[in-house]
């Protein structure tokens, strides 16, 4: 399988899905399905992005079919979770994105493949590094929201809370790790694991907050876990052990 055109695919579909769709898109899907224009709109900049990813215009075919399939599976899931608050079935919709773009590149790959963009090789730690930045942010981000929001309702009063902070933290954990891993420094994500469990542990010993204490150190380890095995994965690539 084209290791690179993958990568370029799969960042394709993160820009299309987490960056590039803005929130009201979402909701107006959620309120009105198959009616939604704006379900349309996205299938389609998805396909704009996959054709810019697939390097060449006569690869049109392909890029329509990834169209056709992320609008279907996206008007299934806004059915099937209409709230957008099951973490299942975000995995589950992520699933079926990612195994569309495996079989256009397995499909592609079995045919030979001639495109604009380099495929070279070399080129792999470029994608790698861009993928795992931009999908350990916000993608990351919003899936632990996901799967801690079952939760949020217990926690009660959280105005005392700095906006945001929360998203941000998270974000730079998952980066920090990303960077430790890819440099070979694996034993400062423990150092750094170690420190933001410290932080909570006087919120636990005293009793004053015991939810919040481990409803962030769930959000946390979710967060790292994740976190770590992109990381991984990334430096593989890195170190061409998988191209």
């Amino acid at each position: 399988m084209e290791v690179v055109l993958l990568l370029r695919l799969l960042l394709a579909h993160v820009l299309g899905d987490f960056y590039l769709q803005p929130a009201g898109w979402i909701a107006d899907r959620r309120a009105k399905q198959a009616r939604s224009v704006w379900l349309y709109v996205h299938g389609i900049l998805h396909g704009l992005l996959a054709w810019s990813a697939l390097g060449e215009l006569t690869r049109w075919r392909e890029a329509l079919c990834i169209a056709g399939v992320h609008i279907a599976v996206d008007l299934v899931k806004s059915h099937a979770d209409p709230l957008g608050r099951s973490a299942t079935w975000f995995v589950i919709d992520q699933a079926l994105h990612v195994a569309v773009l495996v079989l256009v590149v397995n499909t592609l790959s079995s045919g030979g493949i001639a495109g604009g963009w380099s495929t070279d090789a070399s080129s792999v730690p470029l994608w790698a590094i861009t993928l795992a930045v931009l999908g350990i942010t916000r993608p990351v981000g919003f899936f632990v929201q996901t799967f801690t929001g079952r939760w949020d309702a217990e926690l009660g009063d959280r105005t005392d809370n700095l906006p945001g902070a929360g998203m941000w933290i998270g974000i730079i954990e998952r980066l920090l790790v990303l960077v430790f891993v890819v440099i070979g420094a694996i034993e400062a994500v423990g150092f750094l694991l170690a420190a933001k469990s410290v932080f909570r542990f006087g919120d636990l010993r005293d009793g004053t907050d015991r939810k919040r204490t481990e409803y962030v150190l769930v959000g946390t380890l979710l967060s790292f876990a994740i976190a770590f095995v992109a990381a991984l994965c990334t430096r593989r690539l890195v170190l061409g052990m998988w191209t």
